[in-house]
């Protein structure tokens, strides 16, 4: 049998390492992502690990994804759809949780807040911050969320919702939040991180 003579060479891909097998059999020089959580061999061009679902995504320290303007504006609410908040329900009292379900994510992430206050962002792999709620493994960095992006906390048995200055912003029911400007939250709620799209639900004991 013939052996096969390869070198790898290891090449900082963003963030990420990009194996590059170079050998007489293979002149094309195909690049191979290598997942940095799992350490599978994925597919080139591949966004996200085939084994552990992790971002593959080239992020850099430091750097929010800028989406462009049509993303942005191509919310799933209407503005004019908003539901009138007096039919829903608003009371959140301190021993209530509220779950964040992802579009086509199978398990939503639950919360109970209290007197917290929790930042909702995303990960950095190249320090050691982490927000309270963690967005990058739901592809946060490729669509648009930044690392400090929101607050949520509670106020007088409502749950607020308030954008950082985000670099691409926050949605409620489809109208943007103005930066450092409670917006209060319901049960149900349609809430865009970028174009990280989730619904609110609150459990109420």
């Amino acid at each position: 049998m013939q052996q096969c003579k390869s070198n790898i060479i290891e090449t900082d891909y963003g963030g990420e390492i990009a194996e590059q097998h170079m050998s007489e059999q293979n002149p094309d020089k195909t690049l191979v992502n290598r997942c940095p959580n799992c350490g599978h061999h994925n597919a080139p061009g591949t966004l996200i690990c085939a084994n552990c679902g992790i971002l593959l995504t080239g992020e850099k320290a430091g750097a929010t994804y800028q989406l462009s303007e049509d993303e942005l504006t191509a919310q799933p609410t209407e503005p004019n759809q908003r539901v009138n908040l007096n039919d829903r329900k608003m009371h959140f009292p301190e021993d209530a949780t509220f779950a964040i379900k992802i579009r086509e994510v199978d398990d939503p992430m639950v919360y109970q807040p209290k007197n917290e206050t929790l930042l909702v962002g995303r990960r950095n792999k190249h320090s050691e911050f982490s927000p309270d709620v963690d967005m990058y493994t739901y592809a946060g960095f490729l669509l648009g969320v930044s690392r400090r992006h929101a607050l949520i906390y509670v106020k007088d048995n409502r749950l607020m919702l308030e954008d950082l200055g985000s670099s691409n912003g926050t949605w409620v029911d489809g109208v943007q939040l103005k930066p450092r400007e409670p917006e209060l939250l319901y049960d149900g709620v349609e809430v865009s991180l970028g174009k990280l799209h989730f619904t609110v639900h609150f459990s109420v004991v």
